[in-house]
């Protein structure tokens, strides 16, 4: 019997070029994706997220695939950044966090290239300045965190440019001062943190152009005041409070006084803390303006119980669901009533507020005229008997103490 070869199919002829040309069109990338490789020192998860750690890494990766969309960087001995760091993969960059890794210094411009980023985040290293105009070409970023460092100083125009900003982290800083202005180009700033620095003092329209404002932390600073108005948007036409603001921290600070319109205008207000302060009375003003408040925090202060008190003593009675701990708001600058919870005063308890003197009982006014007026008149007597002892004439050998005598 002869056997014949069976001709191939046209079926079958057509998957074996398919593949081949599929097999044509993926080697160019295959072969791009092993001479790219992933850095010795990181891990690549993805073809586009790079993850480095560890200190035995000093100077910036190398060889950072070129589609790199994320970047995470983190407890390395790298101690500055350049704009050539960034060079091979800025065009497709959209989140970068280098933290704990010691950096010291940032070169201007470095970020110029990046301008799609989207997330910038410098959390723990040792920066303690930043150069003017640093992150003005990131006109996407949406958050920049640059807590746990060591700056001193904000210079103007340092956030210009970030219009979208939703989310800026300062705290944990060595920051003294905010300069007027400093935050005026983030409109569509949301949340603001600025606790654990050594603030002092900050200018009445620091906030005024933050509309879209929520969430403000200034707790563990060093303020002892602030100023009227600090909470309110000003435009061209006329001042109103900052419309979306629902959470103010306060706590841990110096804070003496504060301004009796200070909340005013605030209607998403939500939260305030002023826990562990120097505050010894609330105005009545402040306290009227938290009626959309579901959480006011007040333990910790030297509150005076005086009639100065009467104000947050009615105000605790009708919104003790407000108060967290509302029976340790005690007083503590009254020796006389020192701890005792001030929901539990009466009126009676109270001592005069300073200034307005003492009201002496009438008991004790009486007994006091009787023996004034009795100081008076004896004085009066005595007066006139040494008129007249005086005017007396006496014999040789008298004298004004035998008169006394035989008086």
């Amino acid at each position: 019997m002869t056997l014949t070869a069976k001709p191939p199919s046209l079926g079958s002829d057509m998957r074996v070029q398919t593949i081949v040309a599929a097999c044509l069109w993926l080697l160019p990338a295959l072969f791009c994706t092993v001479a790219r490789g992933c850095p010795s020192q990181c891990q690549c998860e993805e073809s586009s997220r790079v993850q480095c750690q560890g200190d035995h890494i000093t100077v910036f990766p190398a060889h950072i695939p070129a589609n790199t969309s994320y970047l995470y960087i983190s407890n390395t001995g790298i101690s500055s950044l350049n704009s050539s760091d960034f060079e091979n993969f800025s065009h497709s960059l959209r989140s970068l966090n280098i933290s704990n890794s010691g950096i010291e210094e940032i070169s201007h411009g470095t970020f110029e290239g990046t301008r799609l980023l989207e997330v910038l985040s410098l959390i723990g290293n040792n920066l303690q300045s930043l150069p003017v105009h640093l992150f003005s070409n990131l006109g996407r970023l949406e958050k920049l965190l640059l807590n746990r460092n060591k700056i001193r100083v904000l210079p103007g125009g340092m956030f210009q440019g970030l219009k979208q900003l939703r989310s800026l982290d300062l705290s944990q800083n060595a920051l003294t001062e905010i300069p007027d202005g400093i935050f005026d180009d983030l409109p569509n700033l949301e949340s603001l943190f600025l606790q654990g620095n050594q603030i002092k003092h900050l200018p009445q329209q620091v906030f005024s152009q933050l509309e879209k404002l929520q969430a403000l932390y200034l707790s563990e600073n060093r303020l002892s005041t602030l100023p009227e108005g600090i909470f309110s948007l000003h435009t061209k036409n006329h001042t109103v409070g900052l419309p979306m603001l629902e959470h103010i921290s306060l706590q841990h600070n110096h804070l003496r006084s504060l301004p009796e319109e200070l909340l005013r205008g605030l209607p998403a207000l939500r939260h305030l803390d002023l826990h562990n302060n120097s505050l010894p009375n609330l105005p009545r003003g402040l306290l009227a303006s938290l009626e959309s408040a579901q959480e006011v925090v007040l333990t910790q202060n030297p509150w005076r119980c005086d009639e100065d008190i009467v104000p947050l003593l009615n105000w605790l009675r009708d919104h003790q669901s407000k108060v967290p701990n509302a029976s340790k708001v005690v007083c503590l600058g009254t020796p006389r009533l020192s701890n005792i919870s001030i929901t539990n005063l009466s009126g009676h308890d109270l001592d005069p507020a300073p200034g307005k003197g003492y009201t002496v009982p009438p008991d004790t006014l009486c007994i006091a005229v009787i023996l004034v007026a009795t100081l008076v008149i004896s004085v009066f007597i005595i007066s006139m008997w040494w008129r007249r002892i005086k005017k007396t004439p006496f014999p040789p050998g008298r004298t004004i103490e035998h008169a006394f005598l035989m008086e």
